[in-house]
């Protein structure tokens, strides 16, 4: 009996650990890792090594699209970067 109940708490407290994750969302570390934080100041645009058709198209925008430009593709850089969960363990 006492076994039972070791083994169903056992069970209870694995299913809480759980986490269910929606399409379209991500794990991510708190603090990002230096990956992340390389990936994501390397993501702006730069007339050097930027393509020109979107170095022209960056060019066009006003400083406040480009600001928001560069947060999205920091973002997005960075949400590549970051290291996958696994299991409860990073990989």
């Amino acid at each position: 009996m006492a076994y039972r109940v070791l083994v169903e708490k056992a069970l209870t407290a694995a299913t809480a650990l759980q986490v269910s994750i929606p399409d379209g969302w991500k794990l991510v570390p708190v603090e990002p890792t230096e990956e992340m934080v390389i990936r994501g100041f390397e993501s702006a645009p730069s007339v050097i090594f930027s393509d020109p058709a979107d170095w022209a198209a960056y060019e066009a925008m006003s400083g406040c699209q480009q600001a928001a430009h560069e947060a999205k593709l920091c973002y997005s850089a960075m949400l590549a970067a970051a290291p996958e969960v696994n299991g409860g363990k990073n990989d």
